[in-house]
């Protein structure tokens, strides 16, 4: 099987902002019409499993447009606890998973109490200016 058409889906919902009203609405339906999905990415995509995607071999940056999208019931938090069992393995096939750090993803950006990206920007506030002559 292939990630394409998952990565294809991942894409398509940040240029088609109807996409995610209709994947909000009709998961299954608006799926049904992605042949090119399998069944099992269909059945990992309705249960908002990114893990088993990631292990897949779906891109990690279209993956979590899922997320900032908000269908299959993923959310940044939501997605960042199930990402990070991907480096466990707790999904998908055995002996893939790469590392994955929670606390470095989108985890509680917008919820209350979150711990943001875990990204410090400090020292880009500290660098001078740079001019273009």
């Amino acid at each position: 099987m292939s990630a394409d058409a998952v990565n294809r889906l991942c894409y398509d919902l940040s240029h088609d902002p109807a996409l995610a009203a209709r994947l909000r609405a009709d998961p299954e339906g608006e799926l049904a019409g992605r042949t090119a999905l399998s069944p099992a990415e269909r059945e990992e995509l309705i249960a908002g499993d990114v893990a088993a995607l990631y292990l897949r071999g779906v891109h990690p940056v279209l993956l979590v447009r899922l997320a900032t999208f908000r269908v299959f019931g993923l959310y940044p938090a939501r997605y960042a606890a199930r990402i990070g069992t991907a480096g466990a393995g707790g999904a998908g096939q055995a002996g893939t998973a790469r590392s994955v750090d929670p606390a470095r993803s989108a985890e509680g950006r917008d919820q209350p109490g979150g711990r943001g990206t875990g990204v410090s920007h400090s020292s880009c506030a500290s660098e001078a200016p740079r001019t273009v002559s």
